[in-house]
């Protein structure tokens, strides 16, 4: 499956080097540390995938259902939105620094510390939303189930691997109204600009 994308990847940058390329990742590390080989695309961490994360630290840290709960989490994804990464991680390493926390506490504030600390390169949300870009995952997803199961799991369907990346490399041309892309001859290369 990576393959495919690296391909198609490589095809669009070759094909059109000013178009911007972003890679939004639900912050599992494989597809993190793929998409860093990238490094002239944008990377952003979903924003419900980091609001999971945080959830899941403040119902250890204040129980389930309790308007503190909601309230830590309001102010932490807050900070991550204005891009306080940095800031949110002190503020996260002091407030495990009370001697009254207990050990469960502890561990949820370090899975949390560390999590954003393997992302903080993805999370400038307010960057990424004055540039007008997506922060979620959502179309992405909706695509995928557009490109993939609609069309390649269909009943009594089968496919090759070179079959089956010829028709999504042609449906997603045809998804991102990118169609012209496929007749548009490469621009040529000048080998003799950097010989001297």
């Amino acid at each position: 499956m990576l393959s495919v994308l690296d391909e198609w990847l490589e095809r669009l940058k070759r094909a059109n080097p000013e178009q911007e390329v972003v890679i939004i990742a639900d912050g599992a590390g494989w597809i993190c540390n793929w998409a860093l080989k990238y490094s002239w695309a944008i990377k952003i961490l979903d924003y419900s995938h980091l609001k999971e994360h945080v959830w899941k630290a403040a119902r250890v840290l204040y129980g389930e259902g309790k308007k503190e709960t909601e309230d830590w989490v309001d102010t932490i994804m807050d900070r991550l939105w204005r891009g306080w990464v940095p800031s949110t991680i002190e503020m996260l390493n002091q407030m495990k620094l009370d001697r009254n926390m207990g050990s469960a506490k502890r561990e949820a504030l370090d899975k949390l510390v560390t999590y954003l600390k393997n992302h903080k390169g993805f999370i400038a949300y307010g960057k990424h939303r004055n540039a007008g870009r997506k922060i979620g995952s959502g179309s992405i997803e909706s695509f995928c189930k557009q490109l993939f199961s609609m069309r390649m799991k269909g009943p009594g369907m089968f496919w090759s691997e070179e079959g089956a990346k010829a028709v999504m490399s042609l449906r997603t041309l045809y998804l991102t109204n990118n169609w012209d892309l496929l007749w548009q001859k490469p621009k040529p290369i000048n080998c003799l600009k950097n010989a001297a």
